[in-house]
């Protein structure tokens, strides 16, 4: 049991490295790609164009992917929960794909007329998000304050695109501000590129349209997950045969790293 418990929690490190590497690494190619397509001010049929548009949603897909890896393991490294169900994977994948999509279409659009203002509108973002990180607690690096600390860093940068709890528990006490913040945000977003851009009323109106059935799609995926707590979100405990074990103690990320 020992073992099993300690290949969970290294696939748990794992997890929480792919999330950090696609939204660190992979998800700014991923705006300049769909930022290329928007300022070139029309969209046409070509095999580039076609590539590229779906180069951007595997990104994204891929993206929504590692959330869920990391839920999933998360889970299954709390005896206290059940594991997840393949109907919650599907409703986690749901809410942060088209959360993802929604946000990231209006920070691109944004950026296309506001450059400046998008940078001082994230840096307000990013500083919100350390404020509200800073009092949570963080249990990778339980040895020093300084990692903690970096470690919530690249969470709130993470926090530009997506919800990531920092802690597997009191999840609703954070997305749902975190969601209505973004809400406003993107709503601001495309409501100002539309009323500065030279393009047409209908391609206004198309990326609204997107944008905003996108985002509640993916609210509307949380709220299932969150509000069918027996098919869907695991929120009751169970047994487990770990919990009966005197001598176990949770690994830490510096134990599960090799």
């Amino acid at each position: 049991m020992q073992k099993q418990r300690l290949l969970i929690d290294q696939q748990l490190s794992v997890r929480l490295l792919g999330v950090l590497t696609a939204f660190m690494e992979d998800a700014p190619q991923t705006v300049l790609q769909l930022y290329i397509l928007v300022i070139s001010m029309r969209w046409e049929w070509t095999q580039g164009n076609i590539l590229m548009t779906v180069n951007i949603l595997k990104s994204l897909a891929m993206f929504s992917l590692s959330l869920v890896g990391y839920a999933k393991y998360t889970h299954l490294a709390d005896a206290d929960v059940r594991p997840l169900p393949v109907c919650a994977e599907i409703g986690l994948f749901s809410w942060n794909f088209f959360c993802l999509v929604s946000r990231v279409v209006s920070l691109v659009v944004f950026e296309s007329v506001f450059k400046g203002l998008l940078f001082a509108m994230t840096m307000i973002h990013f500083v919100l998000s350390i404020i509200i990180l800073y009092p949570q607690e963080c249990d990778y690096f339980q040895n020093s304050r300084v990692k903690s600390f970096l470690f919530k860093l690249a969470i709130a940068y993470i926090h530009q695109f997506s919800f990531f709890p920092l802690a597997a528990c009191r999840t609703r006490r954070y997305s749902i501000p975190y969601h209505f913040i973004i809400l406003i945000e993107n709503a601001a977003m495309v409501i100002f590129w539309g009323l500065y851009t030279y393009y047409s009323t209908d391609s206004i109106i198309a990326v609204a349209v997107v944008v905003g059935s996108a985002f509640m799609i993916g609210i509307s995926s949380m709220v299932c997950y969150y509000s069918c707590p027996v098919y869907c979100h695991p929120s009751r405990p169970q047994a487990n045969q770990i919990q009966d074990e005197p001598d176990f103690k949770p690994y830490t990320i510096y134990e599960t790293a090799v």
